[in-house]
């Protein structure tokens, strides 16, 4: 994982956070990876936040997926349970969704590490004070990977 910040700052229909912490776990520069909330409607937003959840992830799914890739997201009303947290791999990196301030309503996305803050891509780097999500690259063929490593 090497660390890459996002671009797009102070406007939460256009924000980047997500495009950066995928091109932090694929190691990839942030122009590499396209913002993938570019082009939803910013009506959808507020309005229609299952709508806009569900083109976004297309977007996101869309871009993986000829990179044998896809965009896993589990989503909780409140703060994740505390079975959540246990079966979070220790060793393994993921995308944690949640708020910097508890409350806000303003979600962020930040790259973890089993328990641990990996980084956030934000400038404050404050981490989430709450989360509410888990998202996880996963491969869409797990023989892929498995030969891949062999090499």
């Amino acid at each position: 994982m090497i660390p890459v910040d996002q671009l797009v700052l102070g406007d939460p229909t256009r924000g980047d956070c997500l495009r950066a912490c995928i091109a932090s776990l694929l190691e990839l520069p942030a122009e590499a990876v396209p913002n993938f909330m570019e082009g939803l409607p910013v009506e959808w937003c507020p309005k229609a936040p299952l709508a806009w959840g569900q083109a976004f992830r297309a977007a996101t799914n869309a871009w993986l997926e000829p990179r044998g890739l896809a965009y896993f997201e589990i989503g909780f009303a409140e703060a994740l349970p505390d079975w959540a947290w246990e079966v979070i791999p220790p060793a393994g990196y993921w995308i944690g969704l949640g708020e910097i301030v508890a409350g806000s309503g303003d979600l962020h996305n930040v790259v973890m590490r089993g328990r641990g803050l990996a980084h956030d891509p934000s400038p404050g780097r404050r981490g989430l004070e709450r989360f509410v999500g888990i998202g996880l690259l996963v491969p869409l063929d797990p023989v892929y990977w498995r030969k891949e490593s062999e090499k």
